[in-house]
């Protein structure tokens, strides 16, 4: 049985609507105007970082590659998915000029790669409004974080681009679900969980470089 888009599915909710569909690429967006998509690549994997198997190495190419973009990292991770080992990345960037001149999106991102095709399940939540609202509130109620509010968790600068912020942290995602960091979070949790795997894809050759 020859794999294709439809080997993995996504939990479609009722919120979600059906802007894209062709072989290799389904995209939806939701009444919050996040937009989630899955790609389908059907030839051999060829990731640029090579093993999956230093999650140091994999991590630092994600933060070098998030900073010549004039982004930021939030999180990189190898983790599981329905028995497969898989790539988990949060990327911090500037909302497109599009969506709005201030603030900034999350691409959270997994990425399912097999030897011979692979796929990536990408979720984007842009913060539209009054930007820099989380950081505001936190740092009225918890004054002591002030002394860490210009640092970035990996403690590098990153020029004129996106930084990190102490509010990135999730311990505070119960705070404000509807900021889009805490829904790209809770977005791809529940990717993770619900999404169903065809077992002729659970079955395949894994990655190994």
């Amino acid at each position: 049985m020859a794999v294709n888009i439809n080997s993995v599915r996504l939990p479609v909710l009722p919120t979600w609507t059906l802007v894209s569909d062709t072989d290799t690429q389904r995209v939806f967006t939701t009444t919050e105007g996040d937009v989630i998509s899955i790609d389908f690549f059907a030839q051999k994997t060829q990731l640029p970082f090579g093993t999956m198997n230093d999650v140091d190495v994999v991590r630092r190419y994600f933060i070098e590659a998030a900073k010549k973009d004039g982004a930021a990292c939030v999180s990189a991770e190898v983790l599981a998915m329905q028995g497969l080992r898989v790539l988990k990345t949060i990327i911090k960037m500037r909302n497109p000029p599009q969506i709005s001149a201030t603030g900034v999106s999350y691409l959270g991102s997994w990425i399912i790669p097999l030897a011979d095709f692979s796929y990536t399940i990408k979720v984007q939540c842009a913060e539209t409004g009054t930007a820099g609202l989380r950081e505001a509130v936190l740092l009225t109620k918890f004054p002591g974080l002030n002394q860490y509010a210009t640092k970035t968790r990996t403690g590098e600068a990153n020029g004129n681009g996106v930084e990190l912020s102490f509010a990135d942290d999730d311990r505070y995602d119960e705070m404000f679900p509807e900021h889009p960091l805490s829904r790209c979070r809770n977005l791809l949790k529940y990717l993770q969980v619900k999404s169903k795997i065809d077992i002729v894809v659970r079955r395949s050759h894994a990655y190994a470089f």
